[in-house]
């Protein structure tokens, strides 16, 4: 009946210590952007950016929340 209730409390501390583990993992590799704000990520965005229509790399929407503006800078001109 001990070793039992051991097993039973091992089990119940083992899970979440692991989940706070992986939790840890995931958030700290989300710290960093890829790409640096200022550095041209092809030859494609250096030329837009010479002629001045580089499109920004954000935009706020209705919410004013930060969005990537992925359509303004896939969609051609």
């Amino acid at each position: 009946m001990r070793q039992q209730r051991r097993r039973n409390t091992a089990a119940a501390l083992f899970v979440p210590v692991a989940i706070l583990t992986g939790a840890l993992f995931a958030a700290g590799g989300c710290q960093h952007s890829l790409f640096k704000r200022g550095v041209h990520r092809s030859q494609f965005e250096t030329y837009d950016t010479i002629r001045n229509r580089h499109a920004p790399d954000s935009f706020e929407d209705e919410f004013r929340s930060r969005r990537i503006n992925l359509r303004g800078r896939l969609l051609n001109d």
